[in-house]
């Protein structure tokens, strides 16, 4: 998931997200610290991603202190140079800071067992070869007889596993 997709995902269900700079935060100092992104109070915000550099580290020490404070989860974009990062720090934002559950899903290494485990799907379910890219090795299956022909579709070399998970509808 990219930050955008991120961010449109949670603003359907009601949360905001924000992607700020060092050049989009404001303070301002009176009887207590103010901080707004965008132009917008802090705890208007359920997650922030701060795009952080090198030269400056004390504005983000600043956004992640008061954040904290607020139990708002806050991001460092220093943290996401890597895409595993990036993959379980946005699964961690989908499924427990924005509450979206994730698919459950099966592993099985033969068609007899996936017959068996296929019952405790309702139709239609996802199924992919473990080893799937790009959308090949995945398929939508709809009806009884269509995980039959996904396995003979697939040759043994590509079936090190098979995977069963439930179809969550795309509801925007």
């Amino acid at each position: 998931y990219q930050f955008p997709r991120l961010k449109e995902e949670g603003e359907q269900r009601g949360h905001r997200l924000t992607s700020c700079r060092a050049k989009d935060v404001r303070f301002s100092c009176g009887k207590s610290l103010l901080l707004q992104i965008h132009n917008q109070e802090l705890d208007s915000f359920d997650l922030i991603r701060f795009q952080s550099s090198s030269t400056h580290p004390d504005i983000w020490n600043v956004v992640a202190s008061m954040a904290l404070t607020m139990n708002i989860p806050c991001v460092d974009t220093r943290l996401l140079t890597k895409p595993k990062i990036q993959t379980i720090l946005s699964e961690h934002i989908m499924t427990h800071i924005l509450s979206l559950r994730e698919p459950r899903s099966t592993s099985v290494y033969s068609l007899e067992e996936a017959l068996r485990e296929s019952k405790d799907y309702q139709y239609p379910f996802v199924v992919k070869t473990i080893n799937s890219r790009k959308g090949r090795g995945v398929a939508l299956i709809s009806l009884p007889e269509d995980l039959p022909l996904f396995f003979k579709q697939h040759s043994p070399e590509e079936q090190t596993a098979i995977l069963l998970r439930e179809y969550i509808p795309n509801t925007g």
